[in-house]
């Protein structure tokens, strides 16, 4: 799970002033991730079984996916995947394996990263997507998944936010070898309280979301020296995730 800053401030006092116990609490970390992983592999696995089976017996009778207990079914297993990936994003964001690549590659993207993922999950969407990029960025040294993770997992945020149709802006610049990627929607934006949290995981305002979303940017942001900021607007919500190239 991603720490908040007065966690950082603290475990990076603990590695100056008590590096015994800093190395113990890092190899602790490091136990739990894997077995983390472990079991979500697991339970993965026998997942994907049964939604290969559930494909099966659509293709085999379509009127079944027209049945009430069915379709309620399929929705909680869809939920059921979206979920461990979501989670999976999270425990993995930390770790990254960096290399250069466009950035532009994946920015222009994202609208269709976005369809395959709502698609995934057994949920349709449209909205009014505004894109404003330069026409080209230097290479970018980074974890190229990571990075995308955390603008899908912004952009969707923004998604769940709106209503068919609405726009959702997406914007890039680069200032002083510092990229900067903004996503504004004009939704139903944050609460007050929300906002004291919004990066807390499993965390979540949105019944049957992990609440991972904007933790996960958070923790991709940290692991390449950046951070992500929220400005909440009159109507909606502009989300900056920013890191040095």
């Amino acid at each position: 799970m991603p720490f908040s800053d007065n966690d950082n401030k603290l475990i990076n006092k603990m590695k100056t002033e008590a590096p015994e116990f800093y190395d113990l609490f890092m190899r602790t970390c490091n136990i739990y991730e894997c077995q983390a992983s472990s079991a979500s592999h697991d339970i993965l696995n026998h997942i994907t079984v049964l939604h290969g089976t559930l494909q099966v017996l659509e293709h085999r009778s379509n009127d079944i996916k027209h049945d009430p207990v069915w379709m309620n079914f399929s929705k909680a297993l869809h939920s059921l995947i979206d979920y461990i990936n979501t989670t999976s994003e999270l425990r993995y964001s930390r770790h990254c394996n960096k290399s250069y690549f466009d950035i532009l590659d994946i920015l222009w993207n994202i609208p269709l990263n976005l369809d395959d993922m709502f698609e995934t999950i057994g949920e349709t969407h449209s909205r009014n997507y505004r894109l404003d990029f330069p026409e080209q960025f230097p290479l970018v040294y980074a974890d190229c998944d990571r990075i995308n993770s955390a603008l899908l997992a912004i952009a969707r945020n923004a998604v769940e936010a709106t209503d068919e149709g609405d726009d959702i802006i997406i914007s890039a610049s680069l200032d002083d070898n510092v990229l900067s990627v903004v996503v504004t929607d004009y939704g139903c934006g944050f609460s007050e309280d929300a906002l004291s949290h919004v990066f807390h995981a499993f965390e979540s305002e949105k019944t049957g979301h992990a609440g991972v979303g904007l933790a996960i940017a958070r923790a991709v942001a940290s692991a390449h020296g950046g951070s992500v900021s929220i400005t909440p607007l009159a109507t909606g919500t502009s989300v900056t995730f920013s890191f040095r190239i």
